[in-house]
């Protein structure tokens, strides 16, 4: 990507870098946030994080602005791991989770494998990067939305 932008293979290599390492503290942190402020605000600051990333990778071209973009994308990790369980735990309650984890778990990873395939199609067929990103902004907003709507459900249950 950074090379698409005209910054050049070091500031790519420190981008996957910088992504890779938000990926492993990111889910400790969320964790952690989970523990301290409950499961629907610590997700949703993620997904807000993870916007701010696309966003960034959208409108701003400069390498620092690019490698913080990168740390807030790879937090979008966290959330499909730790952020799904936490989730899963909050919204459809302990006695179910064995029964419901698995099948969002393997939603997830489908899912996942599919549009890891769809990037490097949508990039043969723009020629960039661009139409990825408004798409995984798309996406990223929608599971903003799905994790208001969800939470929402599970308080009116309760």
């Amino acid at each position: 990507m950074a090379e698409n932008f005209g910054l050049g293979a070091a500031v790519g290599a420190t981008m996957l870098s910088a992504s890779m390492v938000a990926n492993t503290v990111g889910k400790i942190v969320l964790g952690a946030l989970v523990d301290r402020f409950g499961g629907r605000k610590s997700i949703l600051l993620y997904c807000c994080l993870v916007i701010v990333a696309i966003l960034m990778f959208l409108f701003v071209r400069g390498p620092l602005a690019m490698v913080v973009a990168a740390v807030f994308y790879g937090l979008c990790y966290s959330i499909g791991t730790v952020g799904i369980t936490m989730m899963t735990r909050d919204v459809f309650g302990v006695e179910n989770y064995t029964r419901v984890y698995p099948t969002m778990s393997f939603g997830g990873n489908v899912a996942n494998a599919a549009f890891s395939s769809i990037i490097g199609f949508m990039y043969d067929f723009s020629g960039g990067y661009t139409l990825t990103l408004w798409v995984m902004l798309a996406m990223a907003s929608v599971t903003a939305v799905l994790v208001v709507v969800g939470y929402g459900k599970a308080g009116k249950a309760a």
